[in-house]
């Protein structure tokens, strides 16, 4: 199916995929002459691998009775991932964090194109100070989950010893339990 979408539009000479789920239309994309490009939003999979199993190993330390982290892929999806890596011309990431993890993992820089989430600031700026009528609001949007970083939220919420302070979830489901 991809590759018969890829060939038969011919609208374009690059092919944009999204990374866990492109690797046949990036290979279809090379074999048609097309730019393979992969859009990657986190670190390389190895990086992100050991990440988790980090944290997991600091704040969940009988992971192994349970049912792993929600972050934790499975190897046969590692595996497409680190193919997908392999057969595009280019991969898009966010970060320099992102960046030096591709490029300890043996990614080639020229095949990193770094483009950074960005906010308009004429559109979004802090608003002007005003009376503290209502209680000093966190809001935490993201899974909730240790790769997202909500162990570190909460104990850092909670030494702020603040008064009429609030944490909301933007979710309240839990990806990892």
């Amino acid at each position: 199916l991809a590759r018969r979408y890829v060939r038969d539009r011919g609208l374009s000479n690059i092919v944009v995929g999204w990374s866990q789920v492109s690797l046949h239309s990036l290979r279809c994309a090379r074999e048609q002459g097309k730019v393979a490009l992969l859009e990657h939003p986190m670190a390389h999979v190895d990086t992100w691998m050991q990440l988790i199993r980090d944290e997991q190993a600091a704040f969940m330390p009988s992971i192994k009775d349970r049912r792993p982290c929600y972050s934790l892929f499975p190897q046969a999806l590692v595996e497409r991932m680190r193919a997908e890596y392999a057969v595009a011309d280019a991969i898009m990431i966010l970060s320099s964090f992102a960046r030096r993890s591709f490029l300890a993992a043996g990614v080639p820089a020229a095949k990193l194109l770094q483009v950074p989430m960005g906010v308009d600031p004429a559109r979004f700026h802090p608003a002007p100070p005003r009376p503290h009528t209502q209680p000093f609001r966190f809001l935490f949007v993201g899974r909730i989950e240790l790769l997202k970083g909500v162990q570190y939220l909460l104990p850092a919420f909670a030494a702020l010893e603040r008064e009429h302070a609030e944490v909301w979830p933007a979710s309240h489901t839990s990806a990892c339990s």
